[in-house]
């Protein structure tokens, strides 16, 4: 992780603010947390994207299964290199429409995140019959049992969830964008 440049530490000390309300950067966090790099997890197979959020003492991870089923694996960590596979948000045929999806197709770039007691779970579902955008799912166990989908009808990718004041928002690079580059969606969910 890169130390934060002077000028952004001046930017931050004079209440700067990036994008939704989020501090630029934060050097206190950045030097209370040196960058540190494990080299051996307990992870297994081909865990692409993963999101990882912590709830109490535990952490929590997710990764894209693209076509593959079940989908969305939920792994759980006290210390973030021992992983322990604990459930998958996508488990019923319903929850994960494949049918005639490719291997470019399927579940994407998932997020978990946890809030008031409930673990979110979010991704993209794309290719084939079962094709519908944006989604996510809920818990109040992380290892299940998941809801149905609650499907945003929107066909942004990797959707990221972020909660401000108690309400639930998605925030999604704009595909519509030429280059993605610096444009960005940001939706309320109305649950």
């Amino acid at each position: 992780m890169e130390r934060a440049s002077a000028n952004q530490r001046n930017r931050h000390d004079e209440g700067q603010m990036g994008p939704i309300g989020m501090s630029w950067h934060n050097p206190a966090w950045i030097s209370n947390h040196p960058q540190t790099t494990f080299s051996k997890s307990d992870s297994y197979g081909d865990d692409p994207d993963p999101s990882i959020c912590r709830a109490g003492d535990d952490y929590y991870l997710v990764t894209s299964t693209f076509e593959y089923f079940p989908g969305l694996p939920i792994y759980q960590s006290k210390d973030l290199v021992h992983w322990k596979l604990i459930g998958y948000a996508l488990l019923e045929a319903t929850q994960n429409p494949l049918m005639g999806c490719d291997s470019s197709g399927g579940q994407y770039a998932a997020t978990i995140r946890y809030h008031d007691g409930t673990f979110y779970v979010s991704g993209t579902n794309y290719g084939g019959k079962g094709t519908q955008g944006v989604f996510y799912v809920t818990a109040t166990d992380p290892a299940g049992p998941w809801s149905e989908p609650h499907w945003l009808g929107y066909w942004y990718v990797d959707p990221s969830l972020l909660f401000a004041d108690d309400t639930l928002y998605y925030l999604s690079p704009d595909i519509r964008a030429v280059s993605c580059s610096g444009s960005w969606i940001l939706k309320q969910i109305n649950e």
